[in-house]
């Protein structure tokens, strides 16, 4: 799979981060982007957020949205900030011991969850399983489906089962403002 390399200049460390297929535009500034006037080969769909000025581009391909970041990085310069857009997901998993192996569940889970994984990962401390794990898609599309009803509790072929979770990146904040209410 191709990766992409973003150098963060103010560390100095190069962090490899897999490329998706969703971008995400962000303007510094108000304006009306069309991307069907690019040409942005494989796009098959977009979604403009006025309030904050983001447009997602979803490419039918890797190698296509990745021209496509290269090319609008070019073209709108210090104007919009272009980069993938990831989609995170936390999952409890019940029936997961150390017997079971670590491939083999990674294996069944993407398989269930289909081509949209790009980052998978089993919690552990002191070499057991804790129970829960998260995963990073690369559609919005995967996202949702995963969070319907039908699909939010799953059941793998080696026994292991569990449910779905939108990730929360800021969860004290969560429970301080549920507190607080």
């Amino acid at each position: 799979m191709l990766l992409y390399l973003i150098k963060m200049t103010e560390q100095k460390r190069n962090f490899i981060r897999k490329a998706g297929r969703t971008l995400l535009v962000k303007f510094n500034e108000t304006t009306d982007f069309d991307p069907t006037t690019h040409n942005l080969e494989g796009l098959q769909s977009h979604h403009s957020v006025e309030r904050s000025n983001t447009t997602f581009l979803t490419f039918d391909d890797v190698p296509h949205s990745l021209n496509a970041l290269r090319s609008l990085r070019k073209e709108l310069g210090e104007s919009a900030r272009v980069k993938f857009a990831y989609y995170r997901v936390f999952f409890k998993m019940t029936g997961l011991t150390n017997s079971v192996e670590y491939n083999t569940v990674k294996t069944q889970h993407k398989e269930l969850v289909g081509n949209s994984v790009l980052y998978y990962k089993l919690y552990r401390r002191n070499d057991e399983y804790v129970g829960s794990g998260e995963m990073t898609l690369d559609t919005k599309e995967a996202f949702d489906s995963l969070m319907t009803e039908e699909t939010k509790q799953f059941t793998l072929e080696c026994g292991v089962s569990g449910t779905h979770y939108r990730y929360n990146r800021n969860r004290h904040t969560a429970q301080e403002t549920t507190e607080s209410t």
